[in-house]
């Protein structure tokens, strides 16, 4: 076996390889940064720029939903007042209605009331001037009877007592 295998030689690098390398990788970031650090930079700029651009349109886009919302919120909150309003004038309306009602109901039983009161009163005049008129056709009659029947005063008087004590 042959073991002339220098140990140190394996261990320690070798500088030409070292430096080559360096130089290769200096070449290669030189030629990287002239020909591509530009573009990806740009390229990453406008990325940048459309991701903050959507971010901002998010921002504009929430802050009018909020304010379309708070709007929305306040015009159903008008909308319940006006509805409020509505029953409430509606209650209102009803209650002057029913109010309105009433007096007409009470003004008609006034008029029936009066026109009933008249028509007993008419009826009552009337059965007096009937009475009257009896009592005149009675009288008459009995008159005629005195006439014919003339006798004395006291004999009238008691003629008439009677008459008036069968009429009553």
């Amino acid at each position: 076996m042959n073991l002339d295998i220098d140990i140190l030689e394996l261990l320690l690098p070798n500088i030409w390889t070292i430096l080559a390398q360096l130089c290769a990788t200096l070449i290669l970031f030189l030629l990287l940064k002239k020909l591509a650090w530009e573009p990806v930079r740009k390229i990453l700029a406008a990325r940048t720029e459309a991701e903050q651009s959507k971010l901002d349109a998010a921002a504009k886009k929430e802050a009018d939903a909020e304010k379309f919302r708070s709007l929305a919120e306040e015009e159903v909150e008008n909308a319940h007042k006006a509805a409020r309003k509505i029953v409430e004038q509606g209650r209102k309306d009803g209650l002057i209605a029913k109010e309105e009602i009433m007096q007409e109901a009470r003004i008609a039983a006034d008029e029936m009331k009066k026109k009933a009161a008249d028509d007993i009163e008419k009826q009552r005049v009337d059965m007096e001037e009937e009475i009257q008129e009896q009592i005149i056709q009675v009288a008459m009659a009995a008159t005629e009877k005195l006439l014919n029947e003339k006798v004395n005063e006291n004999k009238d008087r008691e003629y008439i007592q009677n008459f008036l004590k069968e009429n009553d």
